[in-house]
């Protein structure tokens, strides 16, 4: 009778700390319901004012970013719709309204400037951009299990498909240890932005007194190698570089 209390009051009390978890995520999706109907309404401003209160909250999501995204399109605003569009991307990589929706914006800049370069480590490992960090380590964790079930097999089993097994997942656990390692280091270092500017002149150093090496306009995406002193040290895809003033570049 004692242990039946004692469970019955573990379990209420589990309940109960799940309220205001539960609380919080019904607070969070009626507001969202809300800022979708103002949308349909065409009240943009009000709209992204409770996405806005969304992301300040820490309720940060592709959904909301491609929401925001859409909204600016309609408003005109294409360089905050591809800043917004570029953040949804980053949370949801294979979602392929949000790339879509993306191209087709970017089609609509003067300087059509699509993506950022590449890290090495990307254009080696070509499935990293496909894959969220947690996705990876789910894969790492699962991968890992199976490399120790076979090398447990192993010593009780002496055969040529254990051995393959453990062979395949020890290959695998190497080739996910190092995405997981390169996708952790991509978030770190590699920084992306977009151009929000009308027209940007990329200088050869830091000053509007140094020389113009070429121009960006609104919407381009570059990448960020460094700031110093109020100036975005930039890079194109061609591999272009120079400073740009850092209130013209906003950070994806």
């Amino acid at each position: 009778m004692k242990q039946k209390i004692f469970i019955s009051t573990i379990i209420l009390c589990l309940h109960l700390l799940a309220l205001p978890c539960l609380a919080e995520e019904n607070d969070t999706l009626s507001k969202v319901a809300l800022a979708n109907d103002l949308s349909l309404k065409s009240k943009y401003r009000e709209a992204l004012s409770i996405y806005d209160k969304l992301i300040d909250s820490n309720h940060e999501n592709a959904y909301v970013y491609y929401n925001m995204a859409n909204i600016y399109y309609r408003l005109g605003e294409i360089e905050n719709s591809i800043l917004f569009y570029s953040r949804a991307k980053r949370l949801a990589p294979r979602d392929q309204n949000i790339e879509a929706n993306f191209r087709y914006v970017i089609s609509k800049t003067e300087d059509k400037i699509y993506e950022a370069p590449a890290p090495f480590l990307n254009k080696t490992l070509v499935w990293l951009d496909d894959f969220e960090f947690w996705e990876l380590v789910k894969g790492l964790i699962l991968i890992n299990i199976l490399f120790w079930v076979s090398m447990t097999l192993n010593i009780w089993f002496k055969t040529e498909l254990i051995n393959n097994l453990k062979k395949g997942t020890a290959v695998l656990l190497i080739v996910m240890i190092t995405s997981v390692s390169a996708k952790l280091y991509y978030q770190k270092s590699y920084q992306t932005g977009v151009a929000m500017a009308e027209r940007i002149e990329i200088k050869s150093g830091q000053g509007n007194k140094n020389i113009t090496l070429f121009q960006l306009h609104k919407g381009a995406i570059v990448r960020i190698l460094g700031e110093e002193n109020g100036w975005y040290k930039i890079q194109l895809s061609d591999k272009k570089s120079g400073w740009a003033p850092q209130k013209t570049i906003s950070k994806v």
